[in-house]
């Protein structure tokens, strides 16, 4: 999720460059463009946020005229609270993560984990109250008690990870430096400030990392496997002839359905991409050795 090697990285932007040769973007719509329509902002005194305008849930626009012009506030909502409380876990782990490799590189991956994985309960709970205060009001009790484990989830998850990049940094550079790891390990930021005041958009507009509706509405079965008509071989993949290293692996065809009660038209189409994406960039372990190479057919190209 946020600890992406080179190589991956690399794949992704070749990726991306290619896209841009096949749908480039008119130079009109160019943030360069912002002295003329249509990106020339229609005022210079009101700012938007990018979630105002990207996050459409009201085609007439009639919620900004209620938050900008009328000064209503929406009402505080799980959701709000949840995404809020999982934007303060992510900066709560990186920084950990951070402060960690500063003070006690040598221990590892191992004492990472064994450093911070007992605080993500704490975490949870402080995520919490720092989203009820941005939000002004208080959960109730279960949806309090859902925001906390999840946030304690995410934090352990993003700490394993955390781990996971700094075994396999030291591993190709045992003798770099704590400087030069959490460069390697960590990404620089959580958010990324970005000046939007050229097209109209808040001086403080942020890029943040997006987590949760998603992976939960997968996790909650949103994708089912379906079969596996020809039946699928597991093999035994060693990394060389004379060592006994291994990883074990699948080769056959396997279909997955969208069950019709989670159906979601917006999540099909990020699985339809993801599962495309996945054809350039290999899935699961050891890709950079070769494997997790998928053949992905929709259902009206089978």
């Amino acid at each position: 999720m946020l600890f992406l090697d080179r190589a991956d990285m690399d794949k992704r932007f070749r990726v991306l460059r290619q896209e841009l040769v096949e749908r480039p973007t008119s130079s009109e719509l160019r943030g360069w463009s912002y002295e003329a329509p249509p990106t020339k902002p229609i005022s210079t005194s009101l700012r938007f946020g990018v979630g105002e305008l990207a996050s459409r849930y009201c085609e007439t626009l009639r919620d900004i005229y209620l938050r900008r012009i009328l000064g209503v506030k929406p009402p505080p909502s799980f959701k709000m609270a949840r995404g809020i409380a999982f934007h303060e876990v992510m900066k709560a782990a990186l920084f950990d993560i951070k402060r960690f490799i500063y003070k006690d590189l040598s221990s590892g991956g191992k004492g990472l984990l064994a450093s911070l994985l007992p605080r993500s309960e704490s975490i949870g709970l402080d995520a919490v109250e720092r989203a009820e205060a941005a939000l002004g009001s208080r959960l109730g009790e279960e949806d309090r008690r859902l925001v906390a484990s999840g946030c304690s989830n995410l934090y352990e998850f993003l700490v394993i990870q955390g781990a996971a990049a700094l075994d396999r940094t030291l591993s190709k550079y045992p003798h770099a430096e704590p400087d030069s790891v959490v460069n390697a390990v960590v990404p620089l930021v959580s958010e990324r400030k970005v000046d939007g005041s050229l097209v109209g958009l808040s001086s403080g507009a942020s890029t943040k990392i997006p987590a949760g509706d998603f992976k939960n509405w997968v996790e909650l079965g949103g994708v089912a496997l379906s079969g596996y008509p020809d039946s699928i071989r597991t093999i035994r993949v060693y990394e060389h002839p004379t060592t006994n290293k291994w990883v074990v692996g699948f080769v056959g065809e396997v279909h997955f359905s969208l069950p019709k009660d989670l159906y979601s038209e917006k999540y099909a189409k990020v699985v339809d991409v993801l599962l495309r994406f996945g054809e350039y960039t290999n899935v699961g372990g050891g890709r950079s050795a070769g494997l997790g190479v998928i053949k992905y057919l929709s259902a009206d190209q089978d």
